[in-house]
């Protein structure tokens, strides 16, 4: 019985760890059923694509999936505006809902350095990472648009 107590109190304990907000939205993943995409701009100079596009059931889940699978973008790392190229202030909104509540909201930045702010809609956690290319190329193809239409971002001459 005496080497069953500290057992017991170790399982007890890794049962009540809080898990990682990307662990707790992983486990979102099964649930989602819409994806909505948008668009908007911080310099109203450069207008962001005209595109509001859904995506639905395993679209939906697949956009979902490969926001949470982007690289996390490195807490020791200090971005500055030289290591990234050219931020036109163009971002892209998703919005990951289930049945009957949001799930979690996205912000995308479309030049730069892609960096891809998800929050869940429970708890406000952000997670950070970073898009690349074949990212874009997912969103796209799930929503059924043509990736230029959103990758890479061109600013008007």
């Amino acid at each position: 019985m005496s080497k069953l107590l500290p057992l017991a109190a170790t399982l007890l304990v890794a049962c009540i760890e809080p898990s990682s907000p990307a662990q707790q939205l992983q486990a979102e993943e099964s649930s989602i059923v819409l994806a909505h995409f948008s668009t908007g701009t911080s310099i109203p100079q450069n207008p962001p694509p005209n595109v509001s596009a859904d995506a639905t059931g395993p679209a939906a889940r697949a956009i979902f999936e490969a926001t949470l699978a982007l690289a996390p973008e490195p807490s020791d790392l200090t971005i500055s505006m030289d290591q990234c190229p050219v931020d036109f202030g163009v971002s892209y909104y998703l919005e990951f809902s289930s049945e009957t509540s949001v799930v979690a909201n996205a912000g995308v930045d479309a030049g730069g350095c892609l960096v891809v702010d998800m929050t869940d809609a429970r708890t406000t956690a952000v997670i950070a990472r970073l898009a690349d290319e074949p990212y874009f190329a997912t969103v796209a193809a799930n929503l059924g648009i043509p990736e230029s239409t959103i990758f890479p971002y061109i600013a008007p001459q």
